[in-house]
């Protein structure tokens, strides 16, 4: 017998769907940086992460309506990207171009799959978009700065079972 917790949550596959997505961020596929590492928690980080590095936080998941007759939920799930440039950043002219040019990046590449269509060409959401953006300086101690990007993912799950996307 199949039992709910056979199949991670449909927002756990979406944040694995964003991180694979994001690795595809190079230069060599029409992008102007290559990431060099993607992860979901600090636990994942290298000791030593390959700059430029984005952290995929999970923020706050809504339920924006419910569909009772399909037994529907239209949830929308907010994600943080961290995106840390290259250590001890030579210059601020240089830091404001990373930002924009990774924050540009992150545009186009869910501006081109807002679906999030995996290698088959599946569907894992209905949309998602660049919510806003917000640069970070470095603070005295760190030897990064980056910027923050917001998305926004809308799917949705089954009324009675969280692993099931609809």
């Amino acid at each position: 017998m199949n039992h709910y917790n056979d199949i991670p949550p449909v927002s756990e596959t979406l944040v694995d769907a964003i991180k694979s997505q994001l690795e595809t961020i190079t230069v060599a596929n029409g992008y102007w940086n290559t990431v060099g590492e993607v992860y979901t928690s600090l636990a994942q980080r290298a000791t030593t992460p390959k700059w430029p590095a984005i952290e995929v936080v999970t923020g706050r998941e809504d339920t924006e309506n419910e569909d009772m007759g399909d037994q529907a939920l239209h949830k929308v799930l907010n994600i943080r990207l961290l995106c840390y440039q290259l250590p001890n950043a030579p210059t601020q002219d240089q830091a404001r171009t990373f930002q924009q040019r990774m924050k540009a990046d992150i545009e186009y590449l869910f501006g081109n799959n807002p679906s999030l269509k995996d290698s088959n060409g599946d569907s894992r959401c209905f949309n998602s978009i660049v919510a806003g953006a917000a640069p970070f300086p470095r603070l005295d101690g760190q030897n990064y700065n980056g910027i923050m990007v917001d998305v926004r993912v809308w799917y949705r799950q089954d009324l009675k079972d969280p692993s099931v996307q609809v």
